[in-house]
């Protein structure tokens, strides 16, 4: 699987989960359960890009902060179907 659909299908599983929960619950438990799930899950992204990117323990804030910017960059590229050269 290619990395610009992976970026797509957690982006709509993301969605979809997010009206389950608000559909069998309400708006207000929809976000906190969202915002706990996002919170557990951005180290393990922010991981990842330092890894893609072979940054080290001492990069800084700000170097992951502008890696973190250029991965919601590309994914918001890839959903909506442009191609990087």
């Amino acid at each position: 699987m290619s990395s610009e659909l992976r970026s797509v299908e957690k982006l709509d599983s993301d969605g979809v989960w997010f009206q389950a929960v608000e559909g069998e619950y309400d708006m207000t438990t929809a976000k906190r359960l969202n915002d706990t799930c996002w919170t557990r899950y951005s180290p393990c992204e922010a991981e990842r890009i330092k890894k893609f990117l072979n940054l080290d323990e001492n990069s800084g804030l700000e170097v992951l902060k502008e890696a973190q910017n250029i991965h919601i960059l590309l994914t918001k590229i890839y959903q909506f179907g442009y191609k990087c050269v």
